[in-house]
């Protein structure tokens, strides 16, 4: 409100000057005026009785003015007749009182249109602009037309969300009918990327109802009740018709838990505008209008959100498993040229921890990186390439590094690619490069498992492929090391902290105090280094091979 309030003053104060002319003269001393009318400099003189300045013209075309006191313009006249200097007077004439009236009120007229054009079409009320489909199953929601079968994985929640798909489609009788009551809030959790968004354009796909899409942040405001009248607006606009889906992106943004104590007016404003969405909620059953919501922080949302009659129905999106994996990539490669050769099934297990989004940019990457070579097909190369430029970012090509920097990372890639080949706790490895990437001097990519449970013995062996290569440079360097290992041993540490603080794999199942946690960690750490040095010992020969390749 403040910055408007300086705006609209702002705005008056240049409005004000423009009215009231063009370029201002320099202002003389009134005795430096007389002067110069009396030596002749001066060749007219226009007086202005009402604001008693004078305008003098002077002889070499310069314009310069002076103002003089109450009563003294008719001796600068005489001062200037007798000095044979053209005068040009204007008598005063007092503003009318609607000339008077405008100019009071110009200011707060500027402010209060402002106003008006910040809540309108900057940020303020109205109604809140939103992406709606008009009914329809051919109809397209954000210009695609998406549908169940666009989406691969997830067949949990898409199971959950065909529920709701036939309830809109009139189908709601077969639960009705067994004293069922059809949920009215779905509310999609899940990790960034993982198709909550998607998932809540299918359903309006796939029913052909409007779909009303913002997002919580589109709610926050600062002035007062606009976020809860923009709640009141929306829901009212989509009770127009008989069916609809009304989706709340990113609601933890409107709906965070409210805080209990003393509050400023942001605060209060936030309160405002959750208690308007409580309201809304209640009244949507029998309506006909399911809502939809989706978050990836369910722990911060009110309480109150989450009883039932609300969101009664929280569906889980999380990222996929290794099959849904390689039915994504299927999925985003279906209409792209892909070499026959090319095992999706094998290249999904070593894309653990990526989601759909994730996937979607791997596709594509590769595409671009066959672009890039003129290629006809997308090879299993280019979608190496791109998995290694999402994970640790493009090959920095430019680089120039020594031969011994080249040998200490082409050891100490080998130590992890060692460990990992020869422990039976571990995934084998199935890429190793020294080719620099991002902050990373080289790389070694393992195959891998989708696992829910971490034995003991495998994050031990984890722990010491993670020193593998500290244990390469070590034998490389005689005994000495380097800060190559730095990424390594953050990762190391993590890991050591999590067994023994998270998953009791220390001497004792809980730790008395912190202190001692930390000191069997560091044990812990010490001891595969060890174990990994004795690997690269054992194993040397084949080591210092890998190295040498």
């Amino acid at each position: 409100m403040a910055g408007v309030l300086v705006a609209g003053i702002a705005v008056a104060y240049l409005v004000l000057q423009f009215i009231g002319g063009g370029d201002t003269p320099e202002t003389i001393p009134l005795s430096e005026a007389l002067t110069a009318i009396e030596d002749g400099d001066v060749a007219v003189v226009s007086l202005d009785d009402g604001s008693r300045t004078a305008r003098l013209e002077l002889a070499d075309g310069e314009v310069v003015s002076t103002t003089f006191p109450v009563g003294y313009g008719t001796d600068l006249v005489d001062a200037a007749t007798a000095a044979g200097v053209e005068v040009d007077a204007t008598p005063y004439q007092a503003p009318s009182t609607l000339t008077r009236l405008f100019y009071a009120l110009l200011p707060a007229m500027l402010i209060v249109g402002l106003l008006i054009f910040v809540l309108t079409r900057g940020g303020g009320g109205g109604m809140l602009n939103v992406a709606k489909l008009p009914t329809g199953r051919g109809d397209a929601v954000n210009g695609t037309s998406v549908r169940f079968d666009d989406i691969a994985g997830n067949e949990e929640a898409l199971d959950d969300l065909r529920e709701g798909v036939s309830y809109l489609n009139r189908d709601a009788s077969r639960f009705t009918r067994v004293g069922a009551n059809v949920p009215n809030g779905f509310l999609l959790v899940g990790p960034p990327g993982t198709g909550k968004t998607l998932l809540a354009k299918a359903v309006a796909g796939e029913a052909g109802v409007p779909f009303f899409a913002m997002s919580g942040s589109d709610f926050v405001e600062t002035f007062v009740g606009v976020g809860a009248r923009r709640i009141r607006d929306v829901f009212a606009e989509a009770r127009k018709h008989p069916r609809a889906i009304v989706f709340i992106d990113e609601l933890d943004a409107v709906g965070r838990a409210r805080t209990v104590g003393p509050s400023n007016g942001s605060n209060e404003e936030s309160e405002r505008t959750l208690n308007a969405l409580l309201v809304e909620l209640d009244g949507f059953h029998d309506s006909g209008v399911i809502v939809l919501g989706a978050t990836n922080r369910p722990e911060i949302l009110d309480s109150a959100l989450l009883r039932p009659g609300r969101f009664d129905r929280r569906i889980m999106v999380g990222l996929p498993d290794r099959a849904a994996r390689a039915d994504i990539l299927r999925l985003h490669l279906a209409k792209r040229p892909v070499a026959d050769d090319v095992d999706i099934d094998g290249f999904a297990r070593r894309c653990v921890g990526c989601s759909g989004a994730d996937l979607a940019f791997l596709a594509n990457e590769a595409a671009l990186a066959a672009g890039r070579e003129n290629a006809d097909q997308i090879t299993l190369a280019h979608l190496e390439v791109a998995l290694s430029t999402s994970m640790l970012g493009r090959v920095r090509k430019s680089a120039v590094r020594s031969e011994p920097d080249r040998r200490i990372t082409a050891f100490h890639e080998a130590g992890h690619a060692l460990v990992a080949l020869v422990d039976d706790d571990l995934d084998d490895p199935v890429a190793v490069s020294i080719l620099p990437r991002g902050n990373s001097g080289g790389v070694t990519w393992l195959d891998s498992d989708d696992q829910m449970y971490v034995a003991r013995t495998r994050a031990e062996a984890q722990l010491a492929m993670l020193l593998g290569g500290r244990a390469g440079e070590m034998i490389l360097l005689g005994g000495d090391f380097t800060s190559g290992a730095s990424s390594d041993l953050a990762q190391a540490k993590s890991l050591a902290g999590r067994m023994v603080n998270e998953w009791g794999m220390g001497e004792s199942l809980v730790q008395a105090n912190v202190k001692d946690g930390d000191r069997e960690a560091a044990a812990m750490v010490d001891t595969a280094l060890e174990r990994a040095r004795h690997l690269l010992f054992k194993h040397r020969d084949l080591f210092e091979a890998i190295a040498s390749e």
